[in-house]
């Protein structure tokens, strides 16, 4: 029998044992996780609230419970992870659009299927409880920091193209809102391309960087606390608003902690593109390119960084072609999904 509960102080154990278990598409798409960044990246967040993550038991199974060696009964064979979204100006949470995160189901579990239909009933039952007219999946962006989709810590933020989450979501009464596209590149032996559009802004502008980006809301500082930060602005007419901007986010919680889970960051040192825009008048002038070749400079010669991603949604596709002159090729895309209950 399946039983739904809402997380308990006890569970993280379960949360790590369901994380090992799951592969949506690839190896790569769940990164290695410990107790130490589930605490300090979701669990110890002003903004967690420990209904909305629920915790689907088998109460008929026995459990293993790892690394204590503890016979239990009942076993963990799903989670999900449902939150609310900021309001547009960022001051609190959304009283009306909410997101699911994560869903956590191994396939190796018998009753796989019916722990995936209990946990998403469960979830939005929680969401609309709480008010919720919009629900998505999949999942706004940044909503928290270890959850950015169905896909890991860094990975896609939308449900990975062949997972069975797609199909089991439209099957549910979503539809695909978005189709962002993940791309990656690894830095170790970086060598800058030369774009003559690009390089003529070292004369023509003011590049500035800066490595404690100011907050801007309440959200923006708490998404800001744990991480290292590098924001390049580019600035053409001084006391004007950056004609671009680049916002790097550098994990530093997996750089810091000693656990094996967490070793595999440090040595792998990842910094993900959070954030990017530049002024209309200023796209095909190449000075996006610029930006991004001054912040793949200072990553390299700076950070170290030895990989890099970023996720490019459907409205800045037109991009592309300026991310991937500089070595990022698209390695999967996923989707977005909505589900309107007015």
């Amino acid at each position: 029998m399946i039983s739904i509960r809402p997380f308990r102080n006890m569970d993280p154990s379960a949360i790590l044992d369901l994380w090992r278990r799951t592969r949506i598409v690839s190896d790569d798409c769940l990164r290695p996780l410990s107790y130490e960044l589930l605490e300090a990246w979701v669990l110890g967040q002003q903004s967690f609230d420990p209904e909305g993550l629920l915790i689907a038991w088998d109460e008929d199974a026995v459990w293993e419970e790892r690394p204590l060696g503890v016979r239990r009964k009942g076993r963990p064979v799903g989670c999900i992870h449902a939150v609310l979204v900021p309001n547009r100006r960022k001051a609190d949470m959304g009283p009306t659009v909410g997101s699911i995160c994560m869903i956590l189901v191994p396939d190796d579990t018998p009753s796989a299927a019916a722990a995936r239909v209990a946990l998403l009933t469960a979830a939005e039952e929680y969401l609309i409880h709480r008010g919720m007219k919009t629900i998505y999946a999949g999942a706004f962006r940044g909503s928290v920091q270890l959850f950015v989709g169905f896909s890991g810590p860094i990975g896609l933020s939308c449900v990975p193209a062949g997972s069975p989450s797609c199909e089991f979501l439209i099957q549910n009464g979503y539809t695909v809102n978005n189709r962002p596209i993940r791309m990656q590149m690894s830095l170790e032996q970086y060598r800058p391309p030369v774009i003559l559009t690009a390089t003529r802004w070292r004369d023509k502008s003011q590049i500035v960087f800066e490595r404690v980006p100011k907050a801007q809301n309440w959200w923006d500082a708490l998404i800001k606390a744990n991480d290292e930060w590098l924001e390049t602005l580019i600035i053409v007419e001084p006391n004007d608003r950056p004609v671009a901007r680049i916002l790097v986010r550098i994990p530093a919680l997996a750089k810091s902690h000693h656990s094996d889970e967490a070793k595999s960051f440090r040595q792998k040192k990842y910094a993900h593109i959070v954030n990017y825009h530049v002024r209309p008048d200023y796209l095909a002038r190449g000075v996006f390119s610029y930006a991004i070749g001054e912040t793949l400079r200072e990553l390299v010669v700076k950070d170290e960084i030895l990989e890099l991603e970023t996720v490019i949604s459907d409205e800045s596709s037109h991009l592309i072609p300026s991310f991937r002159a500089f070595g990022l090729q698209e390695i999967d895309q996923g989707a977005i999904f909505i589900k309107r209950l007015e």
